[in-house]
């Protein structure tokens, strides 16, 4: 998987960054003016192009106990 996040985790942290600032009036401004901002996360990190679209997934199955103790 690399560096590339499950598409389920992204949206979901876009939609509580969408959340926090429509609550705190911010959708509006500039993104250079953003930047000003003290906030709960860095607006930088966001991806604005998701490269390798067809090779994200959708969750990551986590490991079974057994699985997780042999790559031990």
């Amino acid at each position: 998987m690399g560096d590339a996040h499950p598409t389920i985790l992204l949206r979901r942290y876009l939609k509580l960054i969408s959340r926090y600032c429509e609550q705190n009036q911010l959708l509006d401004l500039p993104l250079s003016d953003i930047g000003e901002q003290e906030l709960p996360f860095e607006i930088m990190a966001l991806p604005y192009k998701l490269e390798n679209v067809e090779h994200r997934v959708l969750w990551v199955k986590p490991q079974d106990s057994s699985d997780a103790k042999a790559d031990l």
